[in-house]
């Protein structure tokens, strides 16, 4: 099961969605697309923050769970596909944050990329209630 969707609270200011959402079996990525740079590209789709994180959420789809291989390789991969594929170039492109969360019956991985950090949630057991809690970043 594959599901791709964008999401987002409030749409902004420009035509198309900047956030875009990854669901695969096991894993599940959100991407929050950006751009710094002035629109220049006239091709038949801007090459804006939303363009970016649909396109990079489309290459990791293809790449996830991806079970044995670390999440940051998996992301520089699909980040190196999209560069390659469309010419990017740094400076001049736009870009995305990153939260992936990959989980199978004994362990769960978080990537966090930008400022985007994960909430988690532990299933409810026996004599234990849900706890919600941030999860902080290691600099």
């Amino acid at each position: 099961m594959t599901w791709i969707a964008s999401a987002a609270t409030l749409r902004g200011d420009r035509a198309t969605n900047q956030d875009q959402l990854i669901v695969v079996d096991g894993a599940a990525a959100v991407l929050d697309g950006a751009t710094s740079w002035l629109h220049t590209y006239d091709g038949p789709d801007p090459r804006d923050g939303g363009w970016y994180a649909r396109t990079l959420g489309q290459a990791l789809t293809g790449r996830l769970p991806g079970h044995g291989t670390p999440l940051a390789d998996i992301l520089a991969d699909a980040i190196a596909h999209v560069r390659d594929t469309h010419g990017l170039r740094p400076g001049e492109s736009p870009y995305s944050t990153a939260t992936i969360a990959r989980w199978d019956t004994e362990r769960a991985d978080l990537l966090v990329l930008g400022d985007r950090g994960p909430a988690l949630e532990r299933a409810r057991s026996a004599g234990h209630t849900n706890r919600r809690r941030a999860v902080r970043s290691r600099a």
